[in-house]
């Protein structure tokens, strides 16, 4: 079961100017695109799969992931199948948690 973390929220009265997302992209973390144009990062590295849950508007498995380098749970994101490039982390979370959501594909 996993627990739903809290969408950032932006507050309505900043007092300071949003930060530069472009001076956050280190040379470790290089921007691309996907086949359909949308804008990733590479670079990262997963510390753990917390957990995996169905997405029903989506219709998919989810997997919660832990980045290496960033323990807050307001940094870790759901991300689907495809973006593992490693499928034995994957296949290791599902040893580890028989009885977790898992996609069709593992």
């Amino acid at each position: 079961m996993c627990i739903p973390i809290e969408p950032f929220h932006i507050a309505s009265n900043l007092t300071q100017d949003p930060p530069d997302l472009d001076a956050m992209v280190t040379d470790e973390h290089q921007v691309g695109y996907d086949v359909d144009g949308c804008e990733y990062q590479t670079g990262y590295e997963v510390k753990e799969i917390m957990c995996s849950q169905f997405n029903k508007e989506w219709k998919e498995v989810l997997y919660l992931v832990k980045w290496e380098g960033y323990p807050e749970e307001t940094d870790w994101t759901e991300e689907p199948y495809e973006n593992f490039d490693e499928k034995e982390l994957l296949r290791e979370f599902h040893r580890r948690n028989p009885q977790a959501a898992k996609d069709k594909r593992s």
